[in-house]
């Protein structure tokens, strides 16, 4: 796996809901949104991760899989 994937892999796992937004682990990753973005897209593909709207706002949320 990348850097970049394994690194929103782990911060995903470390959260306590398991899901956050993708402003909130480019904060906590320190890094832009856009390598946020091609990192949950590549996480998507791999079934690792799904991205949820949040109700109410036009933010996503990337959720990790429960059975993981």
């Amino acid at each position: 796996m990348q850097r970049m994937p394994a690194r929103v892999f782990a911060t995903l796992l470390t959260s306590e809901t398991a899901s956050l937004t993708s402003a909130e682990l480019a904060a906590r990753l320190r890094v832009s949104r856009a390598a946020v973005s091609g990192a949950v897209r590549y996480l998507t593909q791999v079934s690792m991760v799904t991205r949820e709207r949040d109700p109410g706002t036009r933010c996503d949320r990337c959720v990790l899989h429960s059975g993981l």
